[in-house]
């Protein structure tokens, strides 16, 4: 709804200016959200780099998921087996996991594996690092 998020038209673009599609862009885009007691920018990464966000798991994307696996999982004889590459922490995984037991999935019908390297982690952990 237009009026509720104070939408801002310029130069062919429309851009939204409410705080809380503020606070969304800033979360995808890996700046800081919060700041501290003197005004610093606080990181929800821990300081390091920014968390540049390539995936943003909503309860549809999980419930969309869950409800396609539980579709194929009832057309197989053998489990199915899911395999997440890239998944950085495994949160995609873990609410997954929990959609699927809410449909009375366990492991048996669909096998759920998180794989990640590490590698943007640890990058950020190289001497010289630089913070953006």
């Amino acid at each position: 709804e237009p009026e509720a998020h104070g939408l801002e038209f310029a130069r062919g673009e429309v851009r939204c200016v409410c705080g809380c599609c503020e606070t969304w862009q800033r979360w995808v885009s890996g700046k800081p959200l919060l700041t501290s007691a003197g005004g610093l920018p606080v990181t929800v990464h821990g300081g390091g780099a920014p968390l540049v966000r390539y995936e943003v798991i909503t309860a549809e994307l999980v419930e969309s998921l869950a409800i396609w696996f539980a579709g194929l999982a009832g057309r197989r004889p053998a489990p199915l087996r899911v395999l997440e590459v890239g998944a950085g922490d495994g949160r995609l995984t873990l609410h997954l996991r929990a959609a699927l037991r809410r449909r009375g999935l366990s492991s048996r019908e669909v096998q759920l594996v998180a794989t990640d390297s590490g590698a943007r982690e640890l990058a950020a952990c190289e001497p010289g690092a630089v913070e953006a």
